[in-house]
């Protein structure tokens, strides 16, 4: 995490050479992106002399910026790669090095799924074909001959020349900065080889790796995940570098996508200390995904379809997290008789929302205190509701403390309007 503080110094270092052509670059491909305030830093920073300390206080003094502006610009420009922030830690100040990287060129960047992807967020395809028309080349022509005049014809270079063996001088070039995806190999290879102990690091090449990281980061999957879609699509038969069929697994992490219970984000969790059975309950929630939830209130039975479709509606139309869904979920059947209607389901869902409710446990407080007299606790911290999708549980709870038995779970029915009594 950085922090900037107007007596601290930094310096700029490019490292790639910069064309004429990059400002078109950088406004039409990354201004969707990162906006067009960050994109102003950019250049103000393209603009600094390179190697030489300046101090954030004349370079914001210069440009009319603040601290804040600079810092969440920076953080943009970041993520898209166009920068890297380094640090030392003085005595009296900080000492920053911003390393300055071009941008894609136009097939660099749609050749990139997790840039493309991103950008068909902001948008729309018309635009988007656009772009690609603005950029494009035109072939060259099949019907003609070639007459263009060779290297050696013209220059008869004499290659035993000892001008032709002195070392090469090093300067600078193209380059653009890496992204960091946050993705776990590791993690990822650890599924796979549970699927089949063949899988290993040596399994993929690293352009394979590369994409595969690019669409977790994309579809914000997990590890966990991604490994799911690879596997069906992966051929050990298949020459290294050729052996996953990735429009199968982008097809698939398309389709999933209204599953969001296997999404990595994870969602605001209770503050629940005691062992009862409704505590215990709670953590479940805050655990599990709705279906893996509702299946175990069912004793491990398959939900019905007409369940799972409203599971979907709740958490990826109407944007509730897992544990507020689970909340909503056990009191409906609880109070409903085992059924789960569905209008009635969304109506409470939307009364949470508007509340901005956002644990399981402030869910079942404002169950049992009566949703017209309960209001959510004030907190300056989290002043607004924030939805959240939930992250993707473990396929099984083996913690005692996570774990709840079929005699709690009866047990805890005749707690269910007096959640203090289990939960504090």
């Amino acid at each position: 995490m950085k922090e900037f503080s107007p007596s601290d110094v930094f310096e700029v270092r490019p490292q790639s050479l910069f064309s004429s052509r990059d400002r078109d670059y950088l406004l039409d491909f990354y201004a969707p992106l990162v906006g067009i305030k960050a994109l102003a830093f950019y250049f103000a920073l393209t603009e600094e002399s390179a190697g030489e300390a300046v101090s954030f206080e004349s370079f914001l003094k210069k440009n009319q910026g603040s601290l804040g502006e600079l810092l969440s610009s920076l953080n943009a420009l970041e993520a898209v790669g166009l920068v890297a922030s380094y640090v030392k830690q003085g005595e009296k100040f900080a000492y920053f090095v911003f390393a300055l990287y071009a941008p894609k060129t136009p097939k660099e960047f749609f050749d990139n799924v997790l840039f493309i992807g991103t950008l068909r967020k902001y948008l729309d395809n018309d635009k988007i074909d656009a772009l690609s028309r603005k950029y494009a080349l035109l072939p060259l022509p099949n019907d003609f001959a070639n007459v263009s005049e060779g290297f050696r014809d013209y220059f008869s270079p004499d290659f035993d020349d000892p001008v032709f063996q002195e070392e090469t001088p090093k300067t600078g070039g193209r380059k653009t900065g890496a992204i960091q995806t946050g993705f776990d190999k590791n993690a990822f290879l650890r599924a796979l080889s549970e699927q089949d102990p063949r899988f290993n690091l040596d399994s993929f090449s690293e352009e394979e790796l590369v994409k595969i990281a690019r669409l977790s980061a994309l579809y914000s999957y997990s590890e966990e995940t991604m490994a799911s879609f690879v596997y069906p699509h992966y051929v050990f038969a298949k020459e290294k570098g050729s052996r996953v069929d990735f429009p199968y697994v982008e097809k698939d992490a398309k389709d999933s996508l209204r599953f969001s219970y296997l999404h990595k984000t994870p969602a605001k969790k209770s503050e629940v200390h005691d062992d009862g059975a409704l505590a215990r309950t709670i953590r479940a929630m805050d655990t599990l995904s709705p279906v893996e939830f509702l299946s175990k209130l069912q004793k491990g039975n398959k939900p019905a379809s007409s369940d799972l479709a409203l599971l979907e509606e709740l958490t990826v139309e109407m944007g509730l997290s897992a544990p507020l869904c689970n909340a909503l979920v056990f009191y409906v059947i609880t109070t409903k008789d085992g059924q789960l209607p569905n209008k009635y389901a969304e109506k409470i869902a939307a009364s949470l929302m508007r509340k901005g409710i956002e644990t399981s446990l402030d869910a079942m407080n404002y169950f049992s205190m009566g949703k017209k007299t309960y209001t959510k606790p004030a907190s300056v911290e989290n002043p607004a509701p924030v939805v959240v999708e939930e992250t993707k549980p473990s396929a099984t709870l083996t913690d005692q403390e996570k774990a709840i038995t079929d005699a709690q779970f009866d047990e805890l029915m005749g707690e269910l309007y007096n959640p203090t009594k289990g939960a504090k």
